[in-house]
């Protein structure tokens, strides 16, 4: 009976270790993500081949599925496209594709009450 209650113990420790681990790993994710988005440097970020719709709406500050929804073309939801790649399926210029978000995101802020 002892020997059980020793293996109960033992597993007991690792669950509680794991979890310290887990928990610790997202309190590191949520401060870099925290003190990545509250630089200057990040805020309304003038827009690049890289970004997704994604990064972009945290970077202007909108609701990314609004942003989404208002862009004129089909944003598939769950997929990180970046604009480059959107213009690319759109067969538009990345220019175009600047605008029409630029429009989206003054259309979604003139809503914003």
């Amino acid at each position: 009976m002892k020997e059980l209650h020793n293996g109960s113990r033992k597993i007991t420790k690792i669950v509680f270790v794991l979890a310290i681990i887990i928990a610790v790993f997202f309190a590191g994710r949520l401060v870099v993500s925290l003190v990545y988005w509250n630089d200057a440097r990040h805020i309304e970020q003038p827009l690049e081949p890289w970004m997704t719709i994604g990064y972009v709406a945290r970077s202007y500050r909108v609701d990314r599925e609004s942003l989404a929804d208002t862009v004129p073309f089909a944003v598939q939801r769950g997929k990180r496209e970046t604009l480059q790649n959107l213009s690319d399926a759109q067969k538009i210029s990345l220019s175009e594709l600047y605008a029409q978000i630029d429009v989206a995101i003054a259309q979604l802020r003139a809503a914003k009450p």
